[in-house]
Protein backbone atom coordinates (compact mmCIF):
# COMPACT_ATOMS: atom_id res chain seq x y z
CA UNK A 1 0.00 0.00 0.00
CA UNK A 2 1.67 3.19 -0.74
CA UNK A 3 2.40 5.57 2.35
CA UNK A 4 -0.17 8.18 0.71
CA UNK A 5 -3.00 6.10 1.19
CA UNK A 6 -1.35 4.39 4.56
CA UNK A 7 -1.35 8.02 5.91
CA UNK A 8 -5.18 9.18 4.81
CA UNK A 9 -6.51 5.58 6.12
CA UNK A 10 -5.12 6.52 9.32
CA UNK A 11 -6.16 10.35 9.57
CA UNK A 12 -9.62 9.19 8.45
CA UNK A 13 -9.68 6.66 10.57
CA UNK A 14 -8.31 8.35 13.67
CA UNK A 15 -11.44 11.78 13.03
CA UNK A 16 -13.72 8.95 12.97
CA UNK A 17 -12.71 7.16 15.74
CA UNK A 18 -11.89 10.49 17.81
CA UNK A 19 -14.99 11.76 16.41
CA UNK A 20 -17.20 8.91 17.97
CA UNK A 21 -15.63 9.78 21.53
CA UNK A 22 -16.55 13.34 21.25
CA UNK A 23 -20.19 12.15 20.19
CA UNK A 24 -20.20 10.05 22.79
CA UNK A 25 -19.06 12.48 25.45
CA UNK A 26 -21.24 15.10 23.94
CA UNK A 27 -24.31 12.71 24.18
CA UNK A 28 -24.50 13.46 28.01
CA UNK A 29 -25.35 17.51 27.15
CA UNK A 30 -27.10 16.81 24.30
CA UNK A 31 -24.02 18.14 22.31
CA UNK A 32 -23.55 15.20 19.92
CA UNK A 33 -22.82 16.88 16.37
CA UNK A 34 -21.05 18.91 18.08
CA UNK A 35 -18.79 16.63 20.27
CA UNK A 36 -18.00 14.80 17.08
CA UNK A 37 -16.76 17.91 15.13
CA UNK A 38 -14.53 18.51 18.80
CA UNK A 39 -13.11 15.09 18.81
CA UNK A 40 -11.89 15.38 15.16
CA UNK A 41 -10.51 18.12 14.93
CA UNK A 42 -8.45 17.70 18.10
CA UNK A 43 -6.87 14.81 16.38
CA UNK A 44 -6.34 16.56 13.05
CA UNK A 45 -4.47 18.96 15.38
CA UNK A 46 -2.56 16.39 17.08
CA UNK A 47 -1.46 14.80 13.95
CA UNK A 48 -0.29 18.52 12.78
CA UNK A 49 1.40 19.00 16.14
CA UNK A 50 3.35 15.53 15.36
CA UNK A 51 4.68 16.56 11.92
CA UNK A 52 6.00 19.98 12.82
CA UNK A 53 8.07 18.17 15.73
CA UNK A 54 9.65 15.74 13.53
CA UNK A 55 10.17 18.18 10.59
CA UNK A 56 13.96 18.88 12.11
CA UNK A 57 14.42 14.86 11.29
CA UNK A 58 15.79 13.41 8.50
CA UNK A 59 16.45 9.13 8.12
CA UNK A 60 19.76 7.78 8.82
CA UNK A 61 21.97 6.31 5.85
CA UNK A 62 22.49 3.31 7.76
CA UNK A 63 19.72 1.96 9.42
CA UNK A 64 16.95 4.64 8.30
CA UNK A 65 15.68 5.94 11.93
CA UNK A 66 14.80 9.38 12.67
CA UNK A 67 17.86 11.45 13.52
CA UNK A 68 18.40 15.33 13.84
CA UNK A 69 19.76 16.74 10.67
CA UNK A 70 22.20 18.33 12.90
CA UNK A 71 23.79 14.28 14.14
CA UNK A 72 27.50 13.96 13.54
CA UNK A 73 26.44 10.25 14.53
CA UNK A 74 23.21 7.75 14.64
CA UNK A 75 21.94 7.05 18.47
CA UNK A 76 20.87 3.96 16.98
CA UNK A 77 22.71 2.06 14.56
CA UNK A 78 26.17 4.45 16.16
CA UNK A 79 27.63 5.01 12.31
CA UNK A 80 29.21 8.39 11.68
CA UNK A 81 26.71 10.48 9.30
CA UNK A 82 29.18 11.04 6.25
CA UNK A 83 30.03 14.51 5.89
CA UNK A 84 27.93 14.81 1.99
CA UNK A 85 25.00 14.57 4.18
CA UNK A 86 23.52 17.92 4.57
CA UNK A 87 19.92 19.03 6.23
CA UNK A 88 18.20 17.63 2.88
CA UNK A 89 19.92 14.41 3.48
CA UNK A 90 22.37 12.49 1.86
CA UNK A 91 22.82 13.18 -1.80
CA UNK A 92 24.67 10.02 -2.68
CA UNK A 93 25.25 7.28 0.02
CA UNK A 94 26.47 4.74 -3.10
CA UNK A 95 30.04 6.12 -3.21
CA UNK A 96 30.16 6.89 0.47
CA UNK A 97 32.40 4.14 1.95
CA UNK A 98 33.93 4.83 5.71
CA UNK A 99 36.82 2.60 6.09
CA UNK A 100 36.68 2.59 10.06
CA UNK A 101 33.97 0.56 9.78
CA UNK A 102 32.38 -2.93 8.58
CA UNK A 103 29.32 -2.53 6.94
CA UNK A 104 27.69 -5.70 8.18
CA UNK A 105 28.82 -5.03 11.96
CA UNK A 106 28.41 -2.17 14.45
CA UNK A 107 32.04 -2.77 15.78
CA UNK A 108 35.40 -0.67 14.69
CA UNK A 109 37.80 -2.77 12.57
Amino acid sequence: MPDEIFNLLVIMTGCLFWGLIGLIAGSQKNYKVEGFWFGALLWIFGIIIIVAKDGNKVRCPFCKELIFKEATYCPHCTQPIPANCNKNGCSSMATHVDSKYDLFSKEKQ
